[in-house]
C-alpha cells in the first residue's frame, strides 16, 4: 500500500545525502533501483510504489504524479491528496526538485528503517557522479532490468513478475508476493470506500 510518508522521507533523506537538489528523473530512477535492490535483500520494496515502463525507463507512477503536482501540473483527481502533502515539503523547479523542509525546520525522517537508510546511502553514493541521462542508460540495460520494455511516447505496467524473476525469486516465491500485493490493494480500496 502507497505510503505518502514514505516517500517523503524517502526523497528528504536521499536530497540530504545531495546538498538539498537533484535532477528529478535522477531522484526517480535512484529510487526504482533502491526498491529493486530492497526486494532482492528483503523481500520488500521501500516505497511500496506502483511502477511504470516510460521511454525515459521505469518510474514510480505515484511518485512522478507528486512531482508533476508540486510542479503546478495537473494530475488525476485520485491523487491529489498525496500530491498534496508531499508538495508541502519540495520544490520543483525546471527539472530539480528541491528540499523545501531543511534549512527551515528540523523535521526528522521517521518512516525509513535503518536497513532502509543505509540502503539508500548505498544508491545514492554508487550513483553520485551518474547525470540524469547517465541513470536514464543505466536502467535501459536489460540485463540488469529486464522488466523494463520501452512503451514508445506512452506508458506500461512494468512486468512485475519479470523484476521478482530478476531478483533471485523462486516461482513460489513470486505467486506468494504476487497474493500478498493483491490482498493489501483489495483491503486498500475497501477502506477508501468507507
Amino acid at each position: 500500500m502507497f505510503n505518502v510518508k514514505k516517500i517523503i522521507d524517502s526523497v528528504r533523506f536521499i536530497l540530504k545525502l545531495s546538498d538539498s537538489k537533484m535532477n528529478y528523473t535522477k531522484l526517480i530512477k535512484l529510487l526504482y533501483i533502491a526498491d529493486k535492490k530492497s526486494l532482492e535483500l528483503s523481500g520488500q520494496t521501500i516505497t511500496d510504489d506502483y511502477y511504470v515502463n516510460m521511454h525515459n525507463g521505469p518510474v514510480l507512477s505515484e511518485l512522478y504524479d507528486c512531482i508533476k503536482f508540486t510542479k503546478g501540473e495537473n494530475i488525476h483527481p485520485k491523487d491529489i491528496n498525496n500530491a498534496q502533502m508531499f508538495s508541502k515539503y519540495f520544490i520543483v523547479k525546471d527539472y530539480d526538485i528541491f528540499d523545501n523542509i531543511s534549512g527551515k525546520v528540523d523535521v526528522p525522517i521517521n518512516e525509513l528503517s535503518p536497513f532502509e537508510e543505509n540502503l539508500l546511502k548505498d544508491i545514492v553514493t554508487k550513483f553520485k557522479d551518474f547525470s540524469f541521462t547517465d541513470m536514464i542508460k543505466y536502467v535501459h540495460n536489460a540485463d540488469l532490468f529486464p522488466e523494463y520494455h520501452d512503451p514508445g511516447c506512452t506508458s506500461s505496467s512494468v512486468n512485475l513478475k519479470e523484476m521478482l524473476k530478476s531478483v533471485g525469486m523462486s516461482d513460489e516465491e513470486i505467486t506468494n508476493y504476487l497474493e500478498e500485493k493483491m490482498t493489501y490493494v483489495k483491503e486498500d480500496n475497501f477502506f477508501n470506500t468507507l
